[in-house]
């Protein structure tokens, strides 16, 4: 059970993520508008069980060079 938890990532920069720039799990929901993600590790968007990621805007996924970007991973 439990209620989905829902975020809100507008026209922000998340840097220096180690293994994910976001991880959304259980029933959540995360909408991403105009930001940008930078990683450490593979700069990358991760969504386990049924949550959802949205997307509108332009938003920007960059992985450090050398390391070919992985946008979503469903699990």
């Amino acid at each position: 059970g439990g209620v989905a938890n829902n975020l809100v990532i507008d026209h922000t920069v998340i840097d220096r993520a180690t293994n994910y720039s976001m991880k959304v799990t259980g029933t959540g929901n995360a909408f991403l508008f105009g930001s940008k993600l930078y990683g450490a590790g593979a700069a990358r968007l991760v969504a386990e069980g049924s949550a959802k990621i949205h997307s509108a805007g332009d938003n920007w996924i960059q992985a450090p060079v050398g390391v070919a970007p992985l946008p979503l991973v469903r699990r």
